[in-house]
């Protein structure tokens, strides 16, 4: 803490992470009863070129991931800082994560998949999840820009969900 004496507002970056061995599995691990790893969440920050562990979360059998945003987001908070950018591992992907990201002002750009939209767009989005009803469903604006891969100059469509004005 003493690192960010002063610091008012942050950039945070939300991880999932899991460590997995070879052996015999052993019981009450993070998110089984039993299992060969072990399952938690971090936020991250980075203040003059050093990455700072801000907050854990050992995940749970039954945590949902947004139980698990919130709680970091609450660890964060507690110590006095304001969010001004968050960013979200791959494994936090969900609607009740926007949802509950979404109500902060907060930047959201975070990766996203299976938006079934393979040209280039600039516009905004509803999810279209089965698991949830209609009235749960996330609104955001998405860019979908494309980018030549490969030796073959492939083009590959990426998909961005965010709340930022961007060009």
């Amino acid at each position: 803490m003493e690192t960010l004496k002063g610091v008012k507002e942050i950039d945070l970056s939300i991880d999932w992470t899991t460590k997995t061995w070879y052996g015999r599995p052993v019981g009450g691990l993070g998110s089984s009863e039993e299992g060969n790893s072990w399952n938690y969440a971090t936020a991250t920050t980075k203040f003059n070129g050093k990455v700072l562990l801000l907050a854990f979360v050992t995940l749970v059998k039954g945590m949902t991931k947004d139980e698990v945003v919130k709680a970091l987001v609450e660890q964060v908070v507690a110590m006095g800082f304001k969010v001004r950018l968050m960013t979200l591992d791959a494994g936090f992907y969900a609607i009740d994560v926007l949802n509950f990201v979404s109500q902060f002002k907060y930047v959201i750009a975070v990766p996203v998949g299976d938006v079934k939209v393979y040209q280039e767009f600039d516009g905004e989005y509803e999810t279209n999840s089965k698991r949830h009803r209609r009235d749960e469903q996330v609104k955001f604006r998405l860019l979908v820009y494309g980018r030549e891969k490969g030796k073959r100059k492939t083009l590959v469509y990426f998909a961005r969900a965010t709340n930022l004005d961007l060009s």
